[in-house]
């Protein structure tokens, strides 16, 4: 009898502590947050809750409740939804929710951020913050990516496989690398320090968001169902979007543009066209049926003519006939011919991607130490410019 007794009393006991065991929220305002979502049985802020009131939450939303800590999300081992931006958070412990596949922390007062043990990570809004580096090593599940208006430097995404979107606009990148990223459906690097930038490998890429960088050379030869460019304020020479037939907006003003090939089957569907802001811009080459009907939404320089045949193939063919490029293909040199024998060139030689690798003064432009491949030659002089294909044997 005595044996029976003491054993349900320590039942009680047991059951009573764990009924009883709380979870402490230091912060007010998230406890206030946690009462009006109706997680907290007591319905008072004074520092807890009881653990079994949020251990089962799969889905919390406390946005815009001035929240400055969180603790207390690491006994919502279940949590798969957390919104909680537009608060004044600077730290979040997110290493007891390894089940988190959605975060909205945007608009709070992040430095950094670990996401390292959360690795079904798939949605991560993190924009508006003061965060200076981030590691997504370990969330190869990501798809969505937005880092907006940070502090970051520099970012390995290369990993993230199926990255369908990713936004870093407004940081401080040099460079980014997207060649593995082949799912990715658009990107925004705007307002970066950015100076080249390979989407050869982006086949389902439609939208492109490169504004306010330093990038020189373009080349989307190979995103075929890409629809919208914008890629203002930088310092392109020579663009080619004659295989880009799904195009509806292509902004592309304050560039070093010489040459616009815009000449895809489907010229009239871009609207609008910004093109404004390129001083050396002479000819914008389109299809032929648009020629004498160039539509009203687009914007671009005093004097700039439309042709279905401005002289140039693609990017950087000669679009002055009584300019010619010799050798080409070529070994220790590349000369300019004219018919003013007196005339002189600024010459410019870059990759195509748009590196400067040799400048020089006059006709002739040497190509020692240079490898061998293909360079785009750009020819300035006597009020025009133009671009030249070369290959250096």
């Amino acid at each position: 009898m005595k044996t029976t007794l003491l054993t349900t009393t320590l039942l009680l006991l047991t059951t009573h502590y764990i009924m009883a065991q709380t979870t402490a929220i230091p912060d007010p305002n998230f406890e206030q947050a946690l009462i009006d979502l109706g997680f907290d049985s007591d319905g008072t802020v004074n520092g807890e809750v009881l653990t079994s009131d949020i251990e089962g939450i799969l889905q919390l939303e406390v946005q815009g409740y001035n929240i400055s800590d969180l603790t207390g999300i690491q006994d919502m081992p279940f949590l798969q939804n957390l919104f909680c931006f537009d608060n004044n958070i600077s730290s979040l412990d997110l290493s007891e929710n390894d089940l988190l596949f959605n975060l909205h922390c945007q608009d709070n007062n992040l430095s950094s951020l670990d996401i390292s043990a959360n690795p079904a990570l798939r949605f991560l809004f993190a924009h508006g913050n003061n965060i200076t580096g981030i590691d997504v090593g370990n969330n190869n599940a990501l798809e969505t990516l937005n880092l907006g208006n940070n502090q970051i430097t520099s970012i390995d995404i290369t990993n993230l496989d199926d990255l369908k979107g990713f936004s870093i606009e407004g940081n401080m990148l040099t460079g980014i690398d997207f060649t593995q990223n082949t799912d990715l459906e658009w990107f925004n690097i705007r307002n970066n320090a950015i100076t080249s930038l390979d989407v050869s490998n982006n086949l389902f890429l439609e939208e492109i968001y490169m504004d306010d960088n330093g990038v020189s050379g373009l080349d989307v030869s190979n995103n075929p169902v890409l629809v919208h460019l914008f890629a203002g304020n930088n310092n392109i020479i020579a663009l080619d979007l004659s295989q880009n037939p799904g195009l509806e907006t292509v902004a592309v003003y304050n560039n070093q543009l010489v040459q616009l090939d815009i000449k895809n089957g489907n010229t009239a569907n871009i609207t609008p066209l910004i093109a404004e802001d390129n001083p050396n811009l002479a000819c914008i080459q389109v299809d032929e049926g648009i020629v004498g009907n160039i539509p009203a939404t687009w914007s671009y320089d005093t004097g700039v003519s439309f042709s279905s045949d401005c002289g140039y193939l693609g990017i950087g063919e000669n679009s002055l006939s009584n300019i010619s490029v010799y050798p080409n293909p070529a070994t220790g040199a590349v000369h300019i011919g004219t018919l003013d024998h007196t005339a002189t060139f600024s010459l410019r030689l870059y990759t195509l991607q748009g590196q400067t690798i040799r400048e020089a003064k006059g006709n002739t432009i040497p190509l020692d130490g240079i490898g061998s491949g293909t360079y785009l030659l750009e020819i300035q002089g006597n009020g025009f410019s133009s671009v030249k294909r070369i290959i250096k044997d």
